[in-house]
């Protein structure tokens, strides 16, 4: 399958993560990212993209295959360089799988408005903020990692 829309009506794992991404009003396009690989992106404003897959990019496989997604910040969409947002890990995926779309949505909003400036930092860089200076907030729900 290559299409988005064959995607969405297969049953696997990014199926079940772009439903959530829908429900929360994100525009997403799937990407094969190479190799065997696939993620659900969100284009941001300023040119930037959330990536959201399973473990070793296996989102497009069945759902009871897919123990862990990632969330990261992509600054440009060929950037060998990324800043995890999230990682889910609980074993559940229904509820890692709404996790998830929860956090892709939280940092789409944030990173799409005006994001604040480091307090610890102040854009010199640490490990609240991306390589460019940008503060990212902890994601107040479960699984919060960058």
């Amino acid at each position: 399958m290559s299409t988005l829309t064959e995607r969405r009506a297969a049953d696997t794992a990014a199926a079940h993560l772009l439903k959530h991404l829908e429900a929360h009003g994100l525009t997403v396009e799937g990407r094969d990212t190479g190799s065997t690989c696939y993620a659900l992106v969100v284009r941001l404003a300023d040119g930037s993209e959330i990536w959201a897959s399973g473990e070793d990019g296996i989102s497009h496989h069945a759902a009871d295959e897919l123990t862990v997604w990632w969330v990261r910040h992509y600054r440009t969409p060929d950037a060998d360089t990324w800043r995890s947002l999230f990682l889910s890990g609980n074993n559940d995926f229904p509820a890692d799988t709404a996790d998830t779309a929860a956090a892709v949505a939280f940092y789409a909003h944030y990173l799409n408005g005006t994001p604040q400036a480091c307090a610890d930092c102040h854009g010199d860089g640490c490990e609240h903020c991306d390589q460019e200076g940008t503060y990212l907030p902890p994601f107040p729900g479960r699984n919060t990692t960058h």
